[in-house]
């Protein structure tokens, strides 16, 4: 979003949410300020602990079940994502010049209670992933997430590995997994690949995918799948 204009001739950001809205957003100080705990570090939670911060709330920060930096931090370590890394820093710097107290990451139930009982916050608000959408296909699957942050190991994915979406997510993960040695096909119900995304970064993402030894399937239909 940041490497061309948009049809509202505006620079857009999707980590800095600031970005050519510089004069639009007003820190309004509350009245009065409340204790908050933010469970979940990925963008959302960190804007959101950065915002409560900047208003004068009293702000702690846990992990989630992913680390430091969410789904943002999985993409990461995708090849050529390095960069990535570096806007991770730049929410680490944010917090620290801001005040955000940065707690363990929350686990389990028994974690949250004793983040509850250490920062007894007024508000607790919970940033991390929901639940992701599944299609029932006749094999083995396993949640995106889960194969990023390497729960599910290669042992257990096998050679042969299908990634099902359209999604930038889809073809990142896929680029990952072909990098890493595995023979993969994306099957996307879509025509066309990452158009979720710039097209720039949709082209590259497609462009690196194809030179690791990637399959793209476009127009799948997934109930043929079942």
């Amino acid at each position: 979003g940041c490497q061309q204009r948009s049809v509202h001739r505006q620079s857009g950001c999707p980590v800095n949410v600031s970005v050519g809205h510089e004069y639009e957003y007003q820190q309004v100080r509350a009245a009065r300020p409340s204790r908050v705990l933010v469970i979940g570090s990925g963008v959302g939670g960190l804007a959101c602990a950065l915002a409560a911060a900047g208003r004068g709330h009293a702000t702690a920060i846990a992990d989630g079940e992913f680390p430091f930096g969410g789904l943002l931090g999985l993409r990461a370590t995708v090849p050529f994502n390095e960069e990535i890394a570096e806007s991770l820093e730049m929410f680490a710097s944010q917090l620290a010049d801001a005040g955000v107290t940065t707690m363990a990451t929350v686990d389990s139930a028994e974690g949250l209670r004793a983040h509850i009982t250490r920062w007894e916050p007024d508000v607790i608000v919970d940033a991390t992933p929901g639940e992701p959408l599944r299609t029932v296909v006749p094999w083995r699957a396993y949640d995106l997430d889960r194969v990023m942050s390497g729960r599910v190991g290669a042992d257990e994915l096998g050679q042969t590995v299908g990634v099902i979406g359209s999604s930038y997510a889809a073809v990142e993960a896929a680029l990952r997994l072909a990098s890493d040695g595995h023979d993969v096909t994306v099957l996307g119900d879509a025509r066309a690949f990452a158009r979720d995304t710039h097209p720039q970064l949709a082209y590259r993402a497609v462009e690196r995918l194809e030179k690791a030894g990637g399959r793209l399937l476009p127009s799948v239909s997934y109930l043929d799948l079942v």
